[in-house]
């Protein structure tokens, strides 16, 4: 039994060895994948927005090639803040001559980024595992290369300013395509976020600070076409203002402050409206009814006067309308009624004071 065992034994080493044998040809043929060497720069510095990094490669020539056609996959590699790598993309290059080196230039960010944070990156390119002339190569790595990434400078243009009454100035703010930006709407809506997007803001010069008055959701990097973004600016009081626009910086932005611009209100004459019931009166029988109304200055102080006399002080706070009969006990004759209007509250510095045409009423 044991010589039995012994020649078993004997017999599986031999068949294990044929089959080393047969692997070890298969085996032999993995070799070191061609080298791929940068021809270029190692440091680039691309824009935060629309970031564009070419990076020039040379893959090495195969010598004793059979046949011509030779594919290879090129994957740029982008190292991780806690270590390790990503892949970002993948890219084939030919080479139609005999074994022959493959040079051209790849974009590292083609296809997977519209925007990058500032900062700096390391990455690599690397060739993938492939067949060729009957060769099995394995991957192989070019050296590191380093990306700055910059933010996107801000400019602004402040055209004219407009006026259209007191109440609303139409100023026409523009931001310039330094930084592929564009202003789209007048007014704050949904926008399609993507990291980089960040609000205009309108700022008022108050007291010395910059107060923000308004938000526009209107800040974005994928057009670089510039248009105009009109906003109405409230204005408080007829004397000069300034304003300016404002965007924060953030990693893909410089942001920044516009030049300041003005704008200066206009008192308008507000509207004053008075009706009578009739043109006569009886001496302390029959009243006149006034009937006035106030138009866009809806809260002020009615003055109602006959002659130089004041007659009654009305104070108007809502509804812009106010009622008033004249006294039972004026004097027979002619009287000359008159309403003068003084705006209050909010309307003080918007709208000068009004008088109304004299109203001649004779009292019986």
């Amino acid at each position: 039994m044991n010589i039995k065992t012994g020649k078993l034994r004997i017999g599986v080493v031999v068949a294990c060895a044929v089959c080393l044998l047969l692997v070890l040809p298969a085996l032999a043929a993995a070799v070191t994948g061609p080298a791929i060497t940068l021809t270029g720069s190692t440091t680039f510095t691309v824009p935060a927005v629309k970031p564009a990094i070419k990076v020039p490669f040379t893959i090495a020539a195969v010598p004793n090639a059979t046949y011509s056609g030779r594919t290879v996959y090129i994957q740029p590699y982008k190292m991780l803040a806690g270590g390790g790598w990503e892949k970002v993309d993948s890219h084939a290059y030919f080479s139609g001559t005999l074994g022959g080196a493959i040079t051209d230039a790849i974009d590292i960010l083609d296809s997977n980024y519209d925007e990058l944070p500032s900062g700096t990156y390391t990455f690599k390119l690397v060739v993938e595992a492939h067949n060729y002339n009957g060769v099995a190569y394995e991957e192989s790595s070019s050296a590191n290369f380093t990306v700055n990434v910059t933010r996107m400078p801000t400019t602004f243009t402040i055209g004219s300013v407009q006026h259209v009454g007191t109440y609303y100035a139409t100023t026409y703010l523009y931001i310039t395509n330094t930084a592929y930006f564009e202003l789209k709407k007048t007014v704050s809506v949904t926008w399609p976020d993507f990291e980089g997007d960040g609000d205009v803001l309108l700022q008022r010069l108050d007291g010395g600070k910059w107060v923000t008055i308004a938000t526009r959701s209107t800040y974005s990097s994928y057009s670089s076409n510039v248009q105009a973004l009109e906003i109405k600016i409230q204005q408080p009081t007829a004397a000069k203002t300034s304003y300016r626009l404002y965007v924060a910086p953030t990693a893909y932005v410089s942001g920044g402050a516009s030049p300041v611009f003005t704008v200066t209100g206009v008192k308008q004459t507000p509207t004053l409206t008075v009706k009578y019931s009739k043109s006569s009166q009886k001496y302390k029988k029959t009243q006149v009814k006034m009937t006035i109304k106030l138009g866009k200055a809806t809260k002020g102080k009615l003055t109602i006067y006959d002659g130089k006399k004041v007659l009654k002080n009305i104070t108007v706070k809502t509804g812009g309308q106010a009622t008033y009969y004249l006294p039972k006990k004026l004097k027979k004759g002619t009287h000359k009624i008159k309403v003068k209007l003084t705006p209050m509250y909010e309307y003080k510095e918007l709208f000068n004071t009004k008088t109304s045409s004299v109203k001649k009423i004779k009292v019986k």
